[in-house]
């Protein structure tokens, strides 16, 4: 068993391909794109591109507080789905305790944490009853080209807002791994259906901490929501198995608002696969 090591929260970054020059003595990377660097720990971080092209900013890593906090890539990424076995229908590897950063809450659909920023308030919402401390499931059955996804049901007032990013407890290995970030439209059954904005980034897994993304920084859309639930889901682009994401342990879990995309089945409720858990998957949120 593992012990936690404290809140932290690891941002995200996009992942972009590094452009070389021509024999002219022109750029030797892309101008405003980034790319991955290492990091003291065995973390990873990601450094941007110069505007002139000549080379890139020092390696931002998870924690700094200086340096570009936009622009980490120039447009949405995407995946080729690769035709796999389906994902597993039986309980993942149970570690724990883990720690949480901001949008703790006391149980399954209630948000605390709030504050303010560009006029509006950030809220999180999410389905887990996950707790500090608590033990997490994590799901190791999925495939290359596999998805998880949470739904996620806005209170009545918090309409109109944007989706401003997102958090979650990826865990079962420490490796860093690409994934494919998906912000959808949902249909009256609240299953995944329309596809408003996807972007690949890179995750180091953590079994006692949550990964953030900031969706400015990795350059998703943020449409305004003004009624209706949405979803976010996010896919293994290059990998199967683990980092993955975790499930609460607190015995419940709400049907209709977590989902797997299963090679040969497309969107199924995780409930009818024979799991039990909710995603501890957060989004965060800013009303309008």
């Amino acid at each position: 068993m593992r012990t936690a090591r404290g809140i932290q929260l690891v941002l995200l970054f996009a992942l972009a391909p590094m452009a070389c020059g021509d024999d002219g003595g022109a750029n030797v990377c892309t101008p405003g794109k980034a790319e991955v660097c290492p990091c003291p720990g065995g973390e990873f971080g990601s450094q941007m591109c110069k505007d002139d092209g000549s080379g890139f900013d020092a390696c931002m890593c998870p924690g700094d507080t200086t340096g570009p906090t936009t622009g980490a890539s120039t447009g949405p990424g995407s995946t080729t789905m690769a035709s796999s076995a389906t994902a597993s229908t039986g309980p993942g590897t149970t570690t724990g305790p883990a720690s949480t950063g901001p949008g703790t809450t006391t149980g399954p659909g209630t948000t605390t944490g709030a504050g303010t920023t560009g006029g509006g308030t950030v809220k999180f919402l999410q389905n887990d009853g996950f707790m500090d401390g608590a033990m997490v499931a994590v799901q190791q059955g999925f495939v290359q080209g596999e998805c998880w996804a949470s739904v996620y049901v806005p209170d009545p007032g918090d309409y109109p807002f944007q989706v401003t990013g997102v958090q979650a407890i990826i865990g079962g290995s420490t490796d860093m791994a690409t994934f494919t970030l998906r912000l959808y439209e949902v249909d009256a059954s609240n299953q995944p259906t329309t596809l408003i904005d996807e972007v690949d980034i890179g995750v180091t897994g953590a079994d006692d901490a949550f990964n953030e993304a900031d969706f400015d920084v990795v350059m998703i859309q943020k449409p305004v929501i003004t009624s209706g639930n949405f979803a976010i889901a996010m896919c293994l682009a290059a990998h199967s198995g683990v980092p993955a994401i975790a499930r609460d342990t607190d015995g419940t879990i709400q049907a209709d608002r977590n989902w797997i995309f299963a090679q040969g089945f497309g969107w199924a409720k995780s409930m009818d696969l024979g799991l039990q858990g909710d995603w501890i998957m957060r989004a965060r949120i800013e009303t309008m």
